[in-house]
């Protein structure tokens, strides 16, 4: 619109023109009623410009209202409709309400009995919009924290565990660790990618020191299968001197050079094994050795071999573990062995000679017992 005097002011001073008009005094009365008309009609020709110019203006209130009114309704159906799960989503949402926020600093007043109300109803619902966001992204840091406190507690163990040698336990246990890193979430963006450079990098320090580590045994092995092959060469062509007690010694002395001949892969252990066993029995079997007491060496035997490895504690823990389920499983076969025995008839021959079959049975469980319980007091001892 061109520039006009303020409209308020150009109101008063027609008032005022037409307060003088009536003080001043009488005219010639031939120009009476020209200098009337003219003077009224100017007076209606500034009305009507004021009544012209009220009504552009309600006019452009009306628009601005009807504009208003549009962006409350654009922000409510983003409240209603918000459905962000992720900060990509609040990120565009947000851009929307903010354009919508800039749009409406570029409208002027609304009519005024309706401004207030409007810009009430567009501030509520721009405070529902980022009252829902505040909510969304404390929860999102509450996730990350408690993500952040899991994964440094994973982290903490893992840098404890990167120097470990027991080979098997401690990569089983770093794989769960892994597996736990995936399920606990994302730390956020400030920490994740830095707990998980140190992480990764204890676990990789282990898993390449066991790498080494199995390489070096490897060709550790492949020297020991060659020792050891040459050993139970020995051992077979052994010739008996006549003297039980100085060829019992030496077959000893083959038993502790078998043990110190080092460890050999799992592939050659058991070949390489029963051929021992099965030498040394031959030869056993020559002196009349009884069978308790070539278990008893041949156990001894085992216990060397489990210590000597680099996974030797974890080995001897599994050993003791497996003795004692044994014992347990024993004992519970005599006892149900005993229960049988008593629910029996045995006066008659075939029954008695049943009795005795049956006490047998028992005894020897009786003596098997016995034996793995020293076995597993001596593993005891190994671990202690």
């Amino acid at each position: 619109m061109p520039a006009v005097p303020h409209q308020c002011a150009r109101w008063r001073s027609i008032r005022k023109y037409q307060d003088e008009w009536q003080h001043i005094g009488p005219t010639v009365k031939e120009e009476w009623e020209s200098i009337r008309d003219g003077f009224w009609n100017a007076t209606r020709t500034v009305y009507d410009k004021i009544n012209e110019h009220y009504r552009a203006r309600r006019s452009e209130h009306e628009t601005n209202l009807a504009a208003k009114q549009a962006l409350v309704e654009k922000v409510q159906a983003i409240t209603a409709t918000m459905q962000a799960q992720s900060m990509k989503d609040w990120k565009e949402l947000t851009d929307q309400v903010l354009e919508l926020q800039n749009g409406w600093k570029s409208i002027g007043f609304a009519t005024k009995k309706d401004n207030e109300r409007v810009w009430k109803e567009f501030r509520d619902q721009c405070n529902v919009f980022f009252t829902a966001k505040r909510a969304w992204f404390d929860a999102l840091k509450d996730q990350y924290k408690a993500a952040r406190e899991k994964k440094q507690a994973l982290l903490t163990e893992a840098m404890a565990l990167k120097e470990s040698t027991e080979w098997k336990r401690t990569a089983d246990r770093l794989k769960t660790l892994q597996q736990q890193w995936k399920e606990a979430g994302s730390a956020g963006p400030r920490d994740e990618n830095k707990l998980w450079n140190k992480f990764r990098e204890a676990c990789d320090a282990f898993f390449q020191n066991r790498k080494k580590t199995f390489e070096q045994q490897d060709a550790e092995q492949a020297t020991n299968v060659l020792a050891k092959e040459a050993l139970l060469a020995e051992i077979e062509a052994f010739e008996h001197s006549g003297e039980r007690n100085k060829d019992i010694e030496a077959l000893k002395a083959f038993s502790l050079r078998w043990m110190n001949s080092g460890r050999v892969s799992p592939r050659d252990f058991d070949k390489l094994n029963e051929k021992y066993r099965a030498a040394l029995d031959r030869h056993y079997g020559k002196l009349k050795v009884e069978a308790d007491e070539r278990m008893r060496l041949r156990f001894q035997g085992h216990v060397e071999e489990m210590k000597s490895g680099p996974d030797g504690k974890f080995q001897i823990e599994r050993e003791s573990r497996f003795v004692k389920r044994k014992i347990e499983e024993l004992e519970g076969e005599m006892r149900q062995m005993e229960r049988n025995m008593g629910m029996f008839n045995f006066k008659s021959a075939s029954g008695e000679a049943m009795k005795q079959e049956m006490q047998k049975k028992i005894d020897k469980l009786a003596r098997d017992v016995e034996r793995l319980k020293g076995q597993h007091r001596d593993l005891v001892k190994e671990l202690r």
